[in-house]
């Protein structure tokens, strides 16, 4: 059955919550952003630490839908949405690219995992006796958005996996300094 807009908008706040409080274990001030009023929707924070920006992060869940079929179109097609749509809340403070910007993803669907959150980026699914390419997924409308988000961050209860993606190495290189490996 799937989740009621009510019960994902519950979700969605617990998700942000865990993921302000992973950002502010590292010793990070979190500031929220209000998005009711805005026409372009920002991402969810600021990260600073005193009074120097960070980075700005968002946060992403993906919700199972009973009525989907188990494809890897559907699964690789959730990834390029939500990758896509940080993209341009990223695009609407930083379009500068001055500072990096971290990713959160969140998962309420047992379909969609890290493992094939990592095969989606790396650009192949190994199932074993063989190869999925997936470039058509990750490279077709997603270059941009792939380019401009440095870090994704995968929390699941006490498993959590950093992704970086080496587009500016100075970017890397602070959020290794803040984040770690």
């Amino acid at each position: 059955m799937p989740i009621k807009m009510d019960n994902k908008s519950q979700i969605i706040k617990v998700d942000e919550n865990r993921a302000k409080l992973f950002i502010e274990n590292h010793n990070l001030i979190v500031e929220k952003y209000d998005n009711k009023n805005d026409e372009e929707k920002r991402p969810d924070f600021r990260v600073l630490d005193k009074n120097d920006l960070l980075f700005f992060a968002e946060v992403k869940t993906f919700f199972s839908n009973t009525n989907e079929q188990i494809l890897h179109k559907t699964i690789y097609n959730k990834f390029s949405e939500r990758i896509n749509d940080a993209y341009k809340q990223f695009k609407s403070v930083n379009s500068l690219r001055m500072v990096p910007n971290v990713l959160f993803l969140f998962s309420q669907d047992f379909r969609v995992d890290w493992n094939k959150f990592q095969s989606f980026l790396n650009g192949y699914y190994d199932y074993g006796t063989g190869f999925l390419n997936l470039k058509k997924f990750r490279d077709g409308r997603n270059i941009k958005s792939l380019q401009n988000i440095d870090l994704y961050i995968w929390l699941y209860n006490d498993f959590q996996k950093l992704f970086y993606i080496n587009n500016d190495y100075s970017f890397t290189q602070r959020l290794y300094s803040i984040l770690g490996k």
